[in-house]
C-alpha cells in the first residue's frame, strides 16, 4: 500500500481501516495527494505534521482538520491561518468559535474577498473586515450589514473594483452621484442600478455637458460615434452597435482621436447614457 499512496495518495480511499490509521502510509498519501487527509483515521486527522503536509499545497485541506486541532493555540497559525492565507474559501470550513476572530476572517477576505459570506454577522459588520472584502472583490458588498452598505466610504470602495456592486448599496446611496458615476465608470451595465431620480436627473445631466463641449446634437453624435465605431459590413441596430464597443479598442481609439474625447471614464459614460437615447 505503502508503494501505492506514493504513486497516487488518493488510494488510500480504497485501503482497509487498518492502512488508514497507519501513520506512515497516510503521511505519504497526504504528501502526495492533500485529498487523502479525507481517509485518514480521526486521529490521524489530529496530526499536525500529516495535516501541515496538506494545508501547505492547498487551503481547502482545512475542511478535514478537526475543530480539536484547529483550536490548539500551538496550531492555530500553521493550520488555520495558514489555510485561508492560501484559499479564502478555506474560511467555510473553520471551526464556529473562530469566525469570530477578526484576524482569521481578515486574512480570508483580503486572499478572496467571496469570503465574506462565510463570515459571523458580527463581522460582516466590521467595517475593517469589510472594506478589506470590497477592495479584492467589489461584489462582496452583498454579504456587507445593512449599516455597511449605507457606509459611502465602503461603497465606494466596492464600485472602483467592480461596477455592479452599486447593485448591493443602500438605495440613499444609489442616489449619490459620486458613487453612481464611479460605478459607471469602472462597467457602463452599472448604470440600471442607479436611482431612476440620478439617471433622470444628475446623471444625464452630466453627460450632457460633457457631450456639449462638442458643439453638435447629441443625436449627430452619438451616430457618428456608433457607427464609425461598428465595422462596415456588420448591419447591426444602433444598439448591437453599441454594444460592439465594448470589443473593439481600435475603433475606440479611433473615436476618441475623432472627437478629442480621452480615452476612459467619458468614453464609459457616454456609452452607458447612450442605452437611454436608444
Amino acid at each position: 500500500m505503502l508503494a501505492a499512496v506514493n504513486q497516487n495518495g488518493q488510494v488510500l480511499g480504497k485501503a482497509s481501516k487498518i492502512c488508514k490509521a497507519n501513520r506512515n502510509i497516510v503521511i505519504a498519501a497526504v504528501k502526495q495527494n492533500w485529498m487523502a487527509l479525507e481517509y485518514a483515521s480521526e486521529d490521524l486527522k489530529n496530526d499536525r505534521e500529516i495535516v501541515l503536509a496538506a494545508i501547505k499545497q492547498n487551503g481547502m485541506a482545512l475542511e478535514h482538520v478537526s475543530e480539536a486541532l484547529q483550536s490548539d493555540p500551538e496550531a492555530f497559525d500553521m493550520i488555520v491561518m495558514a489555510a485561508v492565507k492560501l484559499d479564502g474559501w478555506a474560511l467555510q470550513f473553520v471551526s464556529k468559535n473562530l469566525l469570530y476572530y477578526p484576524d482569521v476572517v481578515l486574512a480570508a477576505v483580503e486572499q478572496d474577498g467571496y469570503a465574506l459570506c462565510f463570515a459571523s454577522e458580527a463581522l460582516q459588520s466590521d467595517r475593517e473586515v469589510v472594506l478589506a472584502a470590497v477592495k479584492e472583490y467589489g461584489l462582496a458588498l452583498q454579504f456587507a450589514s445593512k449599516a455597511l452598505q449605507n457606509d459611502s466610504s465602503i461603497v465606494l470602495a466596492a464600485v472602483k473594483q467592480n461596477g455592479m456592486a452599486l447593485e448591493y448599496a443602500s438605495g440613499a446611496l444609489k442616489s449619490n452621484s459620486l458613487i453612481a458615476l464611479t460605478a459607471v465608470e469602472q462597467d457602463n451595465k452599472a448604470l440600471s442600478f442607479a436611482s431612476p431620480e440620478l439617471i433622470n436627473g444628475g446623471l444625464k445631466a452630466h453627460v450632457q455637458d460633457t457631450l456639449a463641449a462638442f458643439n453638435t446634437p447629441f443625436r449627430v453624435f452619438l451616430g457618428t460615434f456608433l457607427c464609425a465605431a461598428a465595422p462596415r459590413d456588420q448591419k447591426s441596430t444602433g444598439l448591437q452597435k453599441l454594444n460592439s464597443l465594448n470589443h473593439n479598442s481600435d475603433h475606440l481609439r479611433l473615436i476618441a482621436e475623432f472627437s478629442g474625447v480621452q480615452m476612459g471614464p467619458r468614453i464609459a459614460l457616454i456609452r452607458a447614457v447612450a442605452h437611454m437615447f436608444l
